[in-house]
């Protein structure tokens, strides 16, 4: 029986040791079931049923056997085999001292009791073995019976007994053909089952892949693939639980495409597509792992700017408006330029929702439009803040 897959973190060379000190066990595993056969051995030696001599015969053929197993898994010779585990191999080979000890008895009611031994190694390939190679392993068990009974004939008649040799010869053919069948059988459903589990493996991999895209859909935008509303929202009230606990901060910015409308006028709606995705794009490109990006509606999108005060928020917001308004779509008017108004606003310590947080960016938005577009704005206690208000000089220091 070959031994079972390792796991697929094993390296090639971590298998193969795995699966030969496995087979290595197993020789260990089938000299210890010897050892009941040499008792037996034993047993019958002691009634005077065999000659003193089966007993360390039977004991060295045991050695000598398994030991010869054992060297060429040792030396992996065995691997050159089509079953490197040398089952069928093993199966025939076992009966052979189980045949000897019955050439040596006399009497036919010993030789009964080792054909009953010589049945047991044929159980080892229930597992192992389809339907065609047991019937192969099971001839060749019969063959080395049938030659068992060929040499009693040639130079023991006096030890065969007749019509007792005869059912104890179709017994043994009949045990062997229904152990043939249902090891057949048994190995079939062993396959069918392991192919049922690998089908299961495959689909539950499959199960994963379809869960994930679906929780990836249910927190994308179809159009731009960036996040959309409902999961800005929620990446917005953890960002307001972890400022609230350490006292931190961080900003959010609103930017809405200048003149979206007249983009799909003029230039058509596929267009206006194609400009909210290079636009995605491009800004998610300059974003830090710790930001957050998406669309909050139509053309407009919101930007999380983690641990940012609102002066390094209006810094990068003015440079998230630099990056649009150089950003060109192949398709467009040579002189149409692609813009973007943004409102920006910094969280409250201790506010309790970021609802006030997204209006005040959303005023801050609505400021930037009215003072003419393409701007950036905030709204601070009532007092505007543009971006060329104490911040240009700001961005005159070098860029991280």
């Amino acid at each position: 029986m070959d031994p079972d897959q390792a796991p697929s973190a094993e390296t090639p060379q971590a298998q193969l040791r795995r699966e030969q000190n496995l087979r290595k066990r197993r020789i260990g595993m089938s000299t210890l079931s010897y050892s009941v056969s040499c008792m037996v051995v034993a047993f019958c030696w002691f009634h005077n049923m065999l000659p003193w001599l089966a007993v360390p015969g039977f004991v060295a053929a045991t050695l000598v056997l398994n030991g010869f197993f054992w060297w060429l898994i040792h030396t992996g010779l065995n691997l050159r085999f089509k079953d490197p585990s040398m089952t069928a191999f093993q199966m025939v080979v076992s009966v052979l001292p189980a045949a000897a000890v019955m050439y040596l008895a006399d009497s036919g009611q010993v030789r009964a009791v080792f054909l009953l031994l010589a049945i047991a190694p044929a159980l080892y390939g229930v597992l192992a073995l389809n339907t065609r190679q047991f019937t192969v392993v099971s001839l060749l068990i019969f063959a080395v019976y049938g030659g068992l009974m060929y040499a009693l004939w040639c130079f023991k008649p006096h030890a065969l007994h007749g019509s007792i040799e005869i059912v104890q010869s179709f017994a043994f053919f009949m045990v062997l053909a229904e152990i043939t069948v249902m090891g057949g059988y048994i190995h079939g459903m062993r396959n069918k089952l392991s192919r049922r589990n690998q089908e299961l493996k495959t689909a539950m991999a499959d199960l994963q892949v379809a869960m994930h895209k679906i929780s990836d859909l249910a927190i994308r935008d179809g159009l731009t693939g960036s996040y959309n509303r409902r999961h800005l929202f929620d990446l917005l009230a953890k960002e307001a639980s972890r400022a609230n606990r350490s006292q931190g901060c961080f900003s959010v910015a609103i930017l809405d495409v200048d003149h979206f409308k007249q983009i799909n006028d003029r230039h058509g709606h596929q267009k206006g597509d194609e400009v909210l995705c290079a636009l995605t794009k491009e800004v998610e490109s300059r974003l830090r792992t710790i930001d957050g990006f998406g669309r909050y509606g139509g053309e407009e999108f919101l930007v999380i700017l983690a641990q940012t005060p609102l002066e390094g928020a209006m810094i990068k917001a003015e440079r998230i408006r630099e990056q649009i308004e150089s950003l060109r779509v192949p398709g467009m008017d040579e002189g149409w330029r692609v813009t973007a108004s943004i409102g920006v606003s910094e969280f409250h310590f201790g506010e309790d929702t970021v609802e006030d947080l997204v209006a005040r960016a959303d005023a801050a938005l609505y400021k930037a439009k009215a003072r003419g577009r393409n701007q950036v704005f905030s709204v601070v206690d009532d007092a505007e803040l543009g971006i060329d208000q104490g911040l240009r000089s700001a961005l005159a220091s070098p860029r991280t």
